[in-house]
């Protein structure tokens, strides 16, 4: 037989595919998705990995917090079928009714206690506003800084300076022995 008439198997190129001249995109991807029910949405993909990306999103202002707070307390409960019950309180009639009701416990234990003073101490802050300075308060806060004091020393009676004498050294009775000091200590 012929050496062409017998079938090799084909080889299998293991040539790396070039490189397309296209350059990759440095920022992420975006894309427009269909969702499950059927509406679009953009996803951010990252082109290193393939993978989806977390969108940035920014912090709200401290007024839009303030705002959304404000509109949260004041605002009733709703239902299960999210509709307003009529007659219903506030968030923020319901939270004083049980600060009032908490401040007015009386328990023995002394978590509760604690809480107890709390609520109260709120309370009176929202009520009564924040207790004024005394006089040496509003003092300090014109100062602002280190205040210089001088202690100025204390007449004596007796004027006269009497230096220490050197102390004895005890010896119990028991022992009938001689004691020295070590002058080098």
């Amino acid at each position: 037989m012929a050496e062409d008439s017998v079938e090799k198997p084909q080889e299998v190129s293991q040539e790396v595919p070039k490189e397309s001249t296209e350059e990759k995109p440095k920022g992420p991807l975006e894309l427009v998705v269909r969702n499950t029910n059927g509406t679009f949405s953009t996803r951010l993909k990252d082109p290193k990995t393939g993978h989806f990306m977390k969108k940035d999103r920014p912090l709200p202002s401290a007024k839009e917090l303030v705002r959304a707070g404000r509109q949260l307390l004041t605002s009733a409960e709703a239902g299960p079928d999210g509709k307003l019950i009529k007659g219903s309180k506030t968030r923020h009639r319901k939270i004083f009714d049980n600060l009032v009701r908490i401040a007015t416990l009386e328990p023995d234990d002394p978590k509760a206690l604690m809480a107890i003073i709390k609520a109260a101490e709120l309370l009176y802050l929202r009520f009564y506003g924040k207790p004024s300075a005394s006089d040496e308060e509003i003092e300090a806060l014109k100062v602002h800084g280190v205040k210089v004091v001088i202690v100025q020393a204390p007449e004596l009676q007796n004027k006269e300076v009497v230096e220490e004498k050197p102390k004895e050294i005890l010896k119990p009775s028991f022992v009938d022995a001689e004691f020295t000091t070590n002058p080098q200590v």
